[in-house]
């Protein structure tokens, strides 16, 4: 994986900062108008201003741009979707497995 990307990614999930949330990239609350992230959500936010923009076909995923600019496969992207989505691991305990695995 992309070191300076890690490090900054691994640093946000546990800033607090970034709320999170399921089954989508980034979503806005229409009740309380909040923005919940998963986790691949708030790397996508890190990434570059015009990787920001990129949508894979599955707004649940990072498209092949971002994947290869995060130096990430996809078997990576679909473990860290199954932390956040499946089995709802905390932003932290994600930030744990990156810092380990990657």
């Amino acid at each position: 994986m992309n070191k300076q990307l890690k490090s900054k990614w691994v640093k946000a999930l546990r800033s607090g900062k970034y709320r999170q949330g399921f089954g989508t990239l980034k979503k806005r609350h229409d009740i309380n108008h909040r923005t919940v992230y998963c986790c691949l959500g708030v790397l996508r936010e890190l990434m570059p201003a015009p990787y920001q923009k990129l949508e894979s076909k599955n707004g649940g995923t990072l498209s092949k741009g971002q994947l290869t600019v995060a130096d990430i496969s996809y078997k990576v992207q679909n473990r860290l979707v199954n932390m956040n989505d499946g089995f709802h691991n905390s932003f932290t305990e994600i930030a744990d497995y990156i810092e380990q695995k990657l």
